[in-house]
């Protein structure tokens, strides 16, 4: 009984591309807000 069997699976792939898309929104949306302000 390794350690390294204990670790959590990894995220799905489409559960990744998920993540990455709405990283890049949120951070396309704050640039944005952020030229709006300025």
């Amino acid at each position: 009984m390794s350690p390294q069997t204990t670790t959590p699976p990894a995220l799905p792939p489409a559960e990744q591309d998920r993540c990455i898309q709405f990283g890049w929104l949120a951070l396309a949306l704050s640039v944005f807000d952020w030229r709006q302000v300025a």
